[in-house]
């Protein structure tokens, strides 16, 4: 096995392990006999479209991805982005994702570019996607009038309004960086010269134009997800409003984005079978189905396509991920 690559695999296998626990929590909870019963009602011939709506989830997130080096000014190829941001995907089961920051060190192992230049792309995708999963909420939170939800959505508004103000503020943030970089402290010194970088960077993908752009990708890439609930909802033989899936997709997917939670294990999976049986009249049996067969075509279907590019790349990736296993320890 290549250096460093034995870490991940760890990290991997406690995602699963975690996994794998939602999973008989939830069957103990569902009753097995009836989550069977459930689970048997589903048409698997619907499993190539499924997966075709993730792979469109991807193919929006990619451009974006793509999009944002090109707006800080790196040149990756198509191939060579591709296979960046595929191998990210392993590492969504990481406590709050940040995992993806291997994207980072696996572009400075393709053409060299800072770590603290190419980082800030990683956090910028993930705010965007929160906008997006916003947009897409608001859906079916009229409909619905979730209380509860209202007020985790203006949450959530109003620390993204604040972080783009605060990243806008170029006066405070230079200011910031520069009690860094005066410090009589060499080490501080050296971590301002890397914030000045991260922030250059930071700047550029939250003007207007890249945020407008980068969020309307993330639209039609969250949508496919929440279409596919949608259908897995239909193929179990159920009917729910297709504003209801995607409210109920998208407002699970945030919850388990701000649990911190590796790849939102147990929040996302708690709150989406709860909002389909509570909103949409759903038996418990058949919500938790509707939930574990959409959390397996996408969050446990991108972590195995990650692992695969990642392995595919091996040879060429392995300093990368070592880099970022001795950092991060």
């Amino acid at each position: 096995m290549q250096r460093g690559f034995s870490k991940i695999v760890r990290r991997i296998l406690v995602g699963l392990a975690f996994g794998a626990v939602v999973l008989v929590s939830f069957s103990l909870y569902a009753n097995l006999s009836d989550l069977k019963a459930s689970i048997a009602k589903f048409n698997y011939m619907l499993l190539p479209v499924l997966f075709a709506l993730t792979l469109g989830n991807y193919f929006f997130r990619f451009t974006k991805w793509h999009y944002y080096l090109r707006v800080i000014g790196v040149k990756l190829s198509i191939p060579d982005s591709m296979a960046v941001f595929f191998s990210g995907l392993v590492m969504v089961i990481t406590p709050a994702k940040m995992g993806e920051l291997l994207k980072a060190y696996l572009v400075k192992r393709i053409d060299g570019s800072q770590i603290s230049k190419t980082a800030p792309v990683v956090v910028a995708e993930r705010l965007t996607d929160f906008w997006a999963l916003v947009i897409l909420s608001l859906a079916g939170i009229f409909q619905y009038a979730v209380k509860k939800a209202w007020a985790v959505i203006i949450v959530v508004v109003v620390l993204l309004v604040l972080f783009w103000i605060l990243v806008s503020w170029r006066g405070l943030m230079f200011w910031f960086v520069g009690k860094f970089e005066r410090s009589k402290f060499e080490l501080l010194r050296k971590v301002g010269t890397k914030l000045k970088v991260a922030y250059d960077s930071a700047y550029q993908l939250v003007r207007f134009g890249p945020t407008l752009w980068a969020t309307i990708l993330s639209l039609f890439a969250w949508l496919f997800e929440c279409i596919g609930l949608y259908l897995v909802i239909r193929a179990l033989g159920l009917n729910v409003p297709v504003s209801g899936a995607i409210f109920i997709y998208a407002f699970s997917t945030i919850t388990g984005a701000i649990s911190m939670l590796p790849g939102g294990l147990g929040m996302t999976e708690v709150s989406m079978s709860a909002l389909l049986k509570n909103l949409t009249n759903l038996a418990k049996a058949d919500s938790v189905a509707a939930t574990l067969i959409i959390r397996a075509v996408t969050l446990w279907f991108a972590v195995l396509l990650g692992a695969a590019v990642l392995v595919l790349n091996s040879k060429r990736f392995a300093p990368a991920v070592a880099e970022l296993e001795a950092e991060t320890s």
